[in-house]
């Protein structure tokens, strides 16, 4: 499943509110024991488990957009759009501290 959260984001602030939202949302949801890892400088790697199930995605920085790519069992696919919808809003809410000027390296 693939996402888009669009953006208007030079490209340094744009990966520095990415890593803000992901920080933020690993310590929010800790109990599903998530792990971050950037693979490129564009990419970056998620992981976290649910119900015992693992669950992969990444995070994709486009020019415009923030690409979000969850795979999810089908046995846990009733739970696909809220995982995306709590991601994506985690993302918002940085993107918007990132244009208040919220933000510092």
């Amino acid at each position: 499943m693939r996402h888009a959260v669009r953006h208007d984001l030079p490209p340094d602030l744009a990966k520095l509110t990415v890593e803000r939202a992901m920080e933020s949302y690993t310590a929010r949801l800790a109990k599903y024991q998530p792990t971050i890892r950037w693979v490129s400088e564009r990419e970056l790697r998620v992981h976290f488990s649910v119900s015992g199930v693992s669950l992969e995605g990444t995070v994709v920085l486009e020019p415009s957009e923030i690409l979000i790519k969850i795979d999810v069992p089908l046995m846990l696919r009733i739970f696909r759009d809220r995982a995306i919808r709590v991601v994506e809003e985690e993302i918002q809410t940085w993107i918007g501290r990132a244009k208040r000027g919220e933000l510092s390296p």
